[in-house]
């Protein structure tokens, strides 16, 4: 709050104002007295005038002049008379109290959307330097102005120019002057001319480090303890056995190996077990036999004919895997050691009719990881054709699905055929899935080789070749024109 406080100014009554000072009466009374002198004077001069009438135009000026000096005299008395009036009335009007003037700010409310401030006038009757709510005589209210609307957007600015991105070039050093094990040059600057490649005029700055000198051989230090015994190795073992006399009349086989119980075999018995047996050699001293080992179709009956006479061989078990038929049960699978002991029937695929096991696609071995297999196709009566896979035992003898009756070619651990959608199936004996979806690729690599494939139609119908990890195949486009493609391990398809 402020306070304005208006002392009023207290003049004599027995003066008056001339300028800045203030005379007395008897100032007053000698002024009227010079005043009635010069009216006496001008009555003598004017007299003179009559008398002289000769002379009356030349003193014109000096009477006019003295008018306007009494006139000026008169004007000053009543001015004086008026200024006693009004100082003795102020004198009155002060006897009452002082003037005060306040100011109160006000907060935003009814009053004042914004706020403001409160002017408040009255007399201190109570000379307390406050003015109280009973001496309050007027009052005003000046109120905040409200804010105004925000004006409008501006127009957009011009875009400002790219800045120059920094570079950082290296360049290796082969070993010479400037670095004896050779390093390499660090240079930075700016890409004035935004062609992504630091040019010689851009360079700010460029630093050499070089790469350090091998040190000089350190002396050896003193032989470490020794350390503890290790575990005793198994003993390589060496078994002699004569040959099976379907091989020949004289002969033995060797069988070497290590007694450490691989497998299921016994560790430290001295015995070489079937599964602990390496590798062997069969020699034969005399001519080799040849004998019939199977006899299927009993009797003159042939137990293979034109679209029954495929066939397989597992390497690790020596099991021949074979297409035959016996008279009875039509054209199925059959399993032989390759001995003279009769050949047995892996399993009946189609026991309503034949099954024909590789008729279409014949017999594919698959070294996996974990077995070796044999991929082949047959029809089990009810669903078709399908691709199918053994490893030699009835429960490992099983169906993988559909597909169309194309021979298929190893590529990447397993073999790529063709399925009746027209696409590309891959297996590696466990698993049959879409080319695109192999398990040697990434989720990326699988979308993007999905994404090259799903505008082409009949894959592989003509043409199918594998060789060096590229896979080749024919496929026709959108335009029902048929061409050649390949695929890389990779996942590139050109």
């Amino acid at each position: 709050m402020c306070r304005f406080i208006n002392s009023p100014l207290h003049l004599k009554q027995n003066g008056m104002m001339n300028g800045d000072k203030i005379e007395s009466h008897e100032s007053v009374a000698n002024m009227m007295a010079a005043v009635q002198e010069r009216e006496r004077n001008d009555s003598l001069e004017f007299q003179e005038e009559q008398d002289e009438p000769e002379q009356q135009d030349d003193d014109q000026p000096k009477r006019s002049w003295a008018i306007i000096q009494a006139l000026l005299l008169i004007i000053a008395l009543g001015l004086a008379g008026y200024n006693h009036y009004l100082l003795a009335g102020w004198e009155l009007d002060t006897q009452s109290g002082e003037m005060v003037l306040e100011s109160l700010d006000i907060g935003r409310g009814d009053e004042c959307y914004e706020g403001g401030v409160k002017f408040q006038a009255g007399r201190d009757a109570n000379a307390n330097l406050l003015l109280d709510d009973d001496e309050i005589t007027a009052s005003t209210i000046l109120c905040h102005g409200s804010q105004g609307a925000s004006g409008s957007s501006g127009l957009a600015g011009l875009d400002g120019v790219s800045p120059s991105q920094p570079l950082l070039q290296s360049t290796q050093l082969l070993p010479g002057d400037a670095c004896p094990s050779g390093g390499a040059t660090i240079a930075t600057g700016m890409d004035d001319d935004k062609n992504g490649v630091l040019d010689e005029q851009e360079v700010v700055s460029q630093q050499t480090l070089c790469n350090g000198v091998n040190g000089a051989h350190g002396s050896d230090g003193g032989d470490g303890l020794a350390g503890i015994d290790g575990n005793p190795g198994a003993s390589a073992l060496i078994e002699r056995y004569d040959a099976p006399s379907y091989l020949c009349n004289h002969g033995v086989v060797l069988y070497f190996g290590i007694d450490d119980g691989q497998g299921q075999g016994e560790p430290f018995d001295g015995l070489l077990d079937d599964d602990e047996v390496r590798t062997s050699l069969k020699f034969c001293f005399s001519p080799m036999n040849s004998e019939r080992i199977t006899d299927i179709g009993q009797g003159i009956t042939d137990s293979f004919t034109t679209t029954c006479d495929q066939g397989g061989f597992l390497t690790e078990s020596h099991r021949l895997i074979f297409a035959a038929t016996d008279g009875i049960n039509g054209c199925e699978l059959y399993i032989s050691n390759g001995t003279s002991e009769p050949a047995q029937l892996l399993l009946n695929i189609n026991p309503s009719g034949e099954s024909k096991p590789g008729k279409e696609l014949g017999f594919t071995v698959i070294e996996g990881s974990e077995q070796e297999v044999l991929i082949f196709d047959a029809d089990d009566g009810t669903n078709g054709r399908q691709l199918w896979i053994t490893n030699g035992t009835e429960l490992g003898t099983l169906s993988l699905g559909e597909s169309l009756l194309v021979a298929p070619v190893h590529w990447m651990s397993g073999v790529v055929l063709r399925s009746v959608q027209g696409g590309l199936l891959w297996t590696n004996g466990t698993e049959l899935v879409p080319l695109d979806q192999h398990p040697m690729w990434n989720t990326s690599t699988s979308s993007g080789i999905t994404t090259s494939l799903s505008g082409l139609s009949s894959l592989g119908s003509e043409m199918l070749h594998a060789e060096e990890g590229m896979l080749w195949f024919n496929a026709e486009d959108s335009s029902t024109d048929n061409e050649a493609y390949c695929l890389s391990a990779d996942g590139i398809l050109t």
